[in-house]
């Protein structure tokens, strides 16, 4: 940064004649923040591809006297998130810090910005507030979705998963049947508890019963073997 100087990992250089950081995006980002961070989208100055840095400060105190990056080119982020999937229909999508999209199922929305793509209120200001909000619904090309948002902290990044209504039941299905499964074991677990504590108490109180008889009788030798340290004994 001091010496206004890009150094590339193949031994390019670029001298400020030939490139002003000062202009860019990425480096006023970081400027700012002054820690790790994620750049949002933009067209590489060497072969004007569309790339996102990950980069990270050199700082002297709290100046800032380089910064080392890691460009990512869409299309290679694109085949990564491609290989994601949610269920067997759902997907997921990325926004960038400048709530332009750079991953998207359809190459069609691809860097364009939140408002251009034209999802709901809801979903536009849960994505631009940069809010994590489960399960919104929204229809997009008549198809009916659930779509969860979550923000990632450091990247200013937001993700979108989207989903079927009737996967999102499904779910909710196995949700269910899990839950009433655990309750039920519980119960029965919980009888079969109760179960021989009862018949060790009645058999306790039988026992207490007979010798108590037999005493009333006036045989007043009689031993009661004990096995607990309760009421009962």
């Amino acid at each position: 940064v001091n010496a206004r100087q890009l150094v590339q990992s193949d031994g390019l250089i670029f001298t400020r004649s030939t490139f002003d950081a000062d202009s860019r995006e990425w480096y006023q980002q970081i400027k700012e923040k002054q820690t790790a961070c994620v750049s949002g989208a933009y067209a590489d100055a060497v072969n004007g591809d569309l790339v996102v840095t990950v980069m990270a400060p050199i700082l002297r105190g709290t100046t800032l006297q380089a910064v080392v990056g890691v460009d990512i080119s869409i299309s290679e982020l694109s085949n990564m998130l491609s290989e994601m999937t949610i269920g067997q229909s759902g997907y997921v999508v990325l926004f960038d810090s400048t709530n332009h999209c750079v991953y998207h199922p359809q190459d069609e929305y691809i860097m364009m910005s939140l408002d251009e793509i034209g999802y709901s209120q809801e979903l536009t200001s849960a994505v631009g507030n940069g809010q994590t909000v489960e399960n919104i619904s929204v229809q997009r090309g008549g198809v009916d979705l659930y779509v969860t948002t979550t923000f990632l902290d450091g990247s200013d990044y937001m993700v979108l998963g989207a989903f079927s209504p009737e996967e999102f039941q499904s779910y909710l299905d196995q949700v269910t049947w899990l839950m009433v499964s655990y309750i039920g074991a519980c119960i029965v677990i919980l009888l079969v508890i109760v179960t021989v504590l009862g018949i060790r108490v009645v058999k306790g109180i039988k026992e207490l019963t007979s010798a108590a008889g037999k005493i009333a009788k006036g045989q007043l030798d009689v031993e009661i073997q004990t096995r607990s340290s309760d009421e009962v004994g």
